[in-house]
């Protein structure tokens, strides 16, 4: 249709090229009419997902837009000292609703009903809180947790300990977010005792150079080699992380140590290698 642009033809494309995929909340009702029409002509229709996240944006765009007026109502009434903190209130309901818009995503991500939207922001502001972390890093870090593949009471679950260790580390949320979840899927830790395994990793990070933040950036490439040698729990890390450090020492950099160790686990242990041995009676897996 020629009223149709080009950009809302870009973001129609978008909407259905994946899972990558994100609803468009500024849709006119032409607009959303000649994306149906467009999307009938090509064949192709939205996702149940994407279906509901754009009737969820839809309806906290709807309530974000009757707060708004209210305010700007209120404004008119009562004044300009009281126009001036309604402004402020502006500012701060369009900033909720944009956190609102934030969780939601996650939280149909997670394969949730919007109800869990704001209980989930309470939790999230009550670990920010006691984190003392931005309330935007704990987002992203329960934000990789799901993108990873974790359910939200998983996410939920792991985030503290993920929250305090990028805090004292200053390693990246998203990266020590990673870790926990490669430390779980690998080596079987719990979020019980997930913690403690950043309290491993801690430890090991001071006593050697192979420090913490290295290890979130690199273990979620080298814990699934590494468990795939039988090793697991908090024992099988402290083993990986004292290995690290001894690799560490012999390179010049952690992101060397790292890719040497990869090549260890993935040669040493490969297929060629254990019938080279064997000619000479040697197991060397055992």
């Amino acid at each position: 249709m020629t009223r149709m642009s080009a950009e809302l033809i870009v973001s129609l494309l978008d909407r259905v090229s994946g899972p990558a995929a994100k609803a468009r909340t500024s849709l006119t009702a032409l607009q959303r009419a000649e994306r149906d029409v467009y999307l009938a002509r090509n064949n192709t229709r939205l996702t149940r997902t994407q279906v509901a996240e754009e009737r969820l944006l839809a309806a906290q765009d709807a309530e974000r837009q009757k707060r708004l007026a209210q305010w700007a109502t209120f404004g008119k009434v009562a004044g300009v000292a009281t126009a001036a903190a309604g402004y402020v209130a502006i500012r701060t309901a369009r900033d909720y609703a944009q956190l609102e818009r934030t969780i939601g995503r996650i939280i149909i991500n997670a394969d949730k009903p919007a109800t869990a939207i704001r209980p989930t922001i309470a939790v999230l502001q009550e670990l920010a809180d006691k984190s003392k972390m931005p309330f935007d890093n704990v987002v992203q870090g329960l934000e990789t947790l799901i993108a990873s593949g974790r359910s939200l009471e998983d996410g939920l679950a792991f985030l503290p300990a993920v929250a305090r260790t990028a805090q004292a580390s200053g390693a990246e949320i998203s990266d020590i977010a990673l870790t926990a979840d490669a430390l779980a899927n690998s080596l079987g830790i719990t979020a019980e005792r997930m913690q403690e395994a950043f309290d491993i990793l801690a430890f090991e990070g001071k006593a050697g150079k192979f420090e913490l933040k290295d290890m979130a950036a690199e273990l979620p490439a080298i814990a699934p080699a590494f468990a795939a040698l039988g090793y697991k729990g908090t024992e099988g890390l402290k083993r990986l992380a004292a290995m690290l450090e001894i690799v560490r020492n012999h390179t010049g950099s952690s992101a060397e140590a790292a890719t040497n160790f990869s090549n260890i686990l993935q040669k040493a242990y490969g297929n060629e290698v254990a019938k080279n041995f064997k000619k000479y009676h040697i197991d060397i897996r055992k």
